[in-house]
């Protein structure tokens, strides 16, 4: 059985090299969101979007990939249907051919770094603030996106339906992310069609080697709540202001964990 998961994570990261790859494309990730992230599980843990700001970054039309020219799309009436409804034949040349296609590609990112590092810093300082945690302050949002996969490991097919009111076409690829379903007597359990989805996503988290230096610093460890004052020295807040770079990090693909889930049970917005 061919890896879906990880043929799709493959192809993600041939365009965007430096970004974590949703899993799966059902669940939204915004800036602000927070998860907890060992080696083996992403959780949602609440989120920081109070008082966060955002900006919009690089847009694109959108983006496809047929594995190399090894996917065929045909559009046609369907037979038999009284409204003459179009519908979309996806077939596959090899068993790991994939078609992957977004619309409406645009990446959002946190306005402030500054804000994002003082936040952190601030609450673990109290104590209210575990090293495993991270934040997300970059993500590449799509209006809609669709995956496909050969329905046998030679290939095989995959039939979309076009939705009531959307006409005759002419049709592109990224149509079918918006304005096709999947006939689900074709498709394989992972075929996906989604809108207003989350592709890819950034995440950050306070530097260890910072934190050991304040702790060096000012003679501090976390013990305990209640272990450290209840305000941050202020010379420490002006150096997070100047340096934010020192005080956070964006995590590399490779500690991206392999597996998530969106338990969200008690977690809080803060």
């Amino acid at each position: 059985m061919p890896d879906v998961v990880g043929s799709y994570r493959n192809i993600m990261a041939q365009r965007w090299p430096n970004w974590w790859v949703n899993w799966p494309l059902t669940r939204v990730v915004a800036v602000g969101d927070i998860f907890v992230a060992t080696s083996g599980r992403l959780v949602r843990a609440g989120d920081m979007t109070a008082g966060l700001s955002v900006r919009a970054g690089t847009s694109i039309p959108s983006f496809e990939h047929d594995s190399n020219g090894s996917v065929d799309i045909t559009f046609a009436p369907a037979a038999g249907v009284a409204d003459a409804r179009m519908q979309a034949e996806i077939r596959f040349r090899r068993g790991d051919a994939m078609l992957v296609a977004y619309d409406g590609v645009t990446q959002v990112d946190v306005a402030d770094a500054t804000k994002v590092a003082t936040t952190l810093l601030r609450r673990w300082w109290a104590d209210d603030w575990d090293l495993d945690k991270v934040v997300v302050t970059s993500v590449v949002t799509a209006s809609g996106g669709i995956l496909l996969f050969g329905a046998s490991e030679s290939g095989g097919s995959v039939r979309l339906n076009a939705r009531a009111g959307v006409g005759s076409g002419p049709f592109t690829v990224v149509d079918l992310a918006m304005k096709f379903d999947l006939d689900r007597s074709t498709a394989r359990n992972d075929s996906w069609t989604v809108e207003a989805c989350t592709p890819m996503f950034q995440v950050t988290r306070l530097k260890r080697t910072f934190l050991r230096r304040v702790v060096e610093d000012f003679g501090m460890s976390q013990g305990g709540l209640g272990a450290f004052p209840t305000d941050v020295p202020p010379a420490l807040i002006n150096y997070v202001g100047e340096h934010p770079e020192h005080v956070i990090d964006v995590l590399p693909p490779g500690e991206a964990p392999p597996e998530s889930a969106d338990d969200a049970a008690g977690a809080q917005s803060v």
